[in-house]
């Protein structure tokens, strides 16, 4: 709907749950444990959710207060959709 469909079946997702009972990937299944592909049920084949709740706008502006294109000033901005279970145990909190 909103996001692009993987025509090459590269899709895949990742489960703490399902890394945590050992569970493997029936369409590769020598893949790390919790990682499934296109193909394994509930893997839909794209490369995101497609969920409207997942807009993540980003915004970006550059100045040239000169004109001469020597001095910039750039400033940028995202939201991300990354999940916080992925995010929190990277950053140590």
């Amino acid at each position: 709907m909103f996001y692009a469909t993987d025509y090459f079946n590269r899709g895949s997702e990742f489960s703490m749950t399902a890394f945590n009972a050992g569970q493997h990937s029936s369409v590769y299944p020598n893949a790390p444990a919790g990682m499934f592909y296109y193909g394994d049920p509930g893997v839909p084949r794209a490369f995101t959710s497609n969920k409207l709740a997942n807009f993540s706008p980003r915004v970006g502006l550059v100045w040239n207060p000169h004109g001469n294109g020597r001095d910039t000033l750039r400033v940028g901005g995202a939201f991300s959709t990354t999940p916080r279970s992925l995010v929190l145990p990277a950053s140590g909190v």
